[in-house]
């Protein structure tokens, strides 16, 4: 009978999981000699950890018989985020001394990890949560250029561009650029290349498409394996899809390489299946997305396939106006006075939103909590209306690009920083809430 769990020597794990030098660094002054997993964990480690977004280990001192919870952080979303975070709690709990390792990016909802556990991480800063960045606007206006220029020559292109946020307002500096894509689903070349994945249970040629589907994903698992075994660590599949020996392989599927190389070794090969339960299906806006930015930092495209009327979009590039510098100039000449009014006021109707929001927080986990939740949503409101005061609704005859530009960057980031500090307050209040819970089952 297969044992279920295996005691790893730490170097051993090391190995297995390819854990970064600086982690590992960490590991070493902890003392830890020992970790105990899963196997199911370790059959389907590409699976589990796609599914989760993290691997739970149990690590244990076998001399002084001190034990740890060990979590290794993969691609998590926000929503396993907060699950793993409720293991960590129950483990807390418990007694067990909880180490967190990061080794993804870095995360806003990591600000939700509590003071009191240890966490190792393979960053050269210290921080986990993301520092903003800025870029200077004359940079990013010519990034811009470039990356416009270089559409012409994409093999699929969207309907249109539009961006928005603080590159169009009176700042030297800026963050990301914003920007949506209105993606072109009908294209004929990306319509031929989905048919080979989509395969319909009335399609007259299933079984013949069945087949090739699947004869593709197995040569792609046996290319993966080559490269694990000649590298130690494995090459992204664009690197592989651009050699011209793995091209002659997957001639016969009659697939266009330059939309395949943009997918990844764990999607093709069935990775993420086990968390779907269904086929992998190319999707547009991720290759889209891959082929169009490539590796240029500082840009964010919205997720979102439909235009957010609560925001202020500019056509920067079109089928029917493809000159980038064109439309932007139209736009600096004729309606940045008109676009930064629409901005300054659909923020201001934001204060509102947000002071609903807090007035009809009910989340009450326990009668404990209530009086303090109810402290702090008062205390947010209290905060939301002063910044009513000092931004009203109306528009002076006075106010310009400029100055409308100044209020909408100060607005910003005092909203910022109140949503920051009540987030964090009750993240706070969630543990000290568990805690008293557990005590009162306790007595």
């Amino acid at each position: 009978m297969k044992e279920r769990y295996r005691i790893f020597r730490i170097k051993e794990w090391f190995e297995y999981f390819n854990i970064p030098k600086q982690i590992q660094e960490g590991f070493k002054k902890l003392g830890i000699k020992y970790l105990e997993t899963p196997h199911w964990c370790l059959d389907d480690f590409n699976k589990i950890s796609s599914h989760f977004g993290y691997l739970e280990y149990d690590a244990i001192d076998l001399n002084e018989k001190a034990s740890f919870i060990i979590y290794l952080i993969n691609k998590v979303s926000k929503m396993k985020f907060e699950f793993m975070l409720e293991r960590i709690k129950k483990y807390k709990q418990q007694g067990y001394k909880v180490i967190v390792i990061i080794n993804c990016k870095r995360k806003n909802y990591f600000n939700l990890l509590p003071d009191n556990i240890q966490i190792l991480h393979r960053f050269k800063t210290d921080s986990i949560i993301p520092q903003s960045r800025e870029y200077h606007k004359k940079k990013v206006y010519e990034k811009l250029k470039k990356l416009f220029k270089n559409l012409e020559n994409l093999p699929i292109k969207p309907k249109a561009i539009y961006g928005y946020g603080s590159f169009f307002r009176e700042k030297e500096k800026i963050g990301d650029i914003d920007l949506h894509i209105e993606y072109d689903d009908k294209n004929p070349l990306w319509e031929e290349f989905l048919s080979f994945f989509m395969i319909k249970d009335n399609d007259p040629n299933r079984e013949k498409k069945l087949k090739d589907y699947y004869e593709l994903r197995e040569l792609i698992i046996k290319e993966r394996e080559k490269e694990r075994t000649k590298n130690k660590r494995l090459n992204s599949f664009k690197n592989k899809a651009e050699k011209k020996k793995f091209q002659e392989k997957i001639e016969k599927f009659n697939l266009n390489i330059n939309l395949l190389k943009y997918c990844t070794w764990g999607e093709l090969c069935g990775d993420e299946d086990w968390e779907y339960g269904v086929r992998f299906m190319p999707d547009l806006r991720r290759i889209f997305k891959k082929i169009f930015i490539s590796r240029r930092k500082g840009i964010e495209i919205n997720p979102f396939s439909e235009l957010d009327d609560g925001k202020n979009y500019i056509l920067l590039w079109s089928k029917e106006k493809p000159n980038f510098e064109n439309n932007y100039n139209e736009w600096k000449n004729q309606h940045k006075e008109n676009y930064i009014r629409k901005e300054y006021l659909h923020l201001v109707e934001d204060i509102d939103k947000w002071i609903d929001q807090h007035k009809n927080f009910k989340k009450y986990p326990t009668v404990y909590s209530q009086k303090k939740y109810s402290k702090l949503n008062k205390q947010a409101i209290e905060e939301y209306e002063k910044l009513k005061e000092a931004f009203p609704k109306e528009i002076k005859d006075s106010d310009d690009y400029k100055t409308l530009s100044k209020k909408i960057n100060q607005l910003r980031d005092q909203m910022k920083n109140i949503n920051d500090k009540i987030l964090k307050k009750k993240a706070k209040l969630d543990w000290e809430d568990q805690d008293h819970f557990n005590e009162n089952i306790k007595t």
